[in-house]
């Protein structure tokens, strides 16, 4: 059980949209982060970013939005660096 004094290692995914992050995450780590099914519409799936605890491991993992999301982009919330 972790303490307030353990030490969390993060680790996150970032790719352009639709590449199959969610997927992978879900794959290597046996999350359940949400994926897109083929059998409806291709559209955005992961929105933000989004989180998963490995307890037993002391691990965060990060899903993050596509790095090309349309949606996004739409909606005037994308900043270039």
């Amino acid at each position: 059980m972790a303490t307030a004094h353990s030490k969390y290692y993060g680790l996150g995914i970032i790719g352009s949209q639709s590449s199959g992050k969610s997927t992978l995450l879900n794959s290597l780590f046996d999350t359940t982060f949400q994926m897109m099914n083929q059998e409806e519409n291709f559209q955005q799936t992961t929105v933000g970013i989004w989180m998963a605890i490995l307890q037993n491991q002391n691990v965060l993992v990060f899903d993050v939005e596509g790095s090309d999301s349309g949606e996004r982009a739409d909606a005037g919330q994308v900043s270039t660096v």
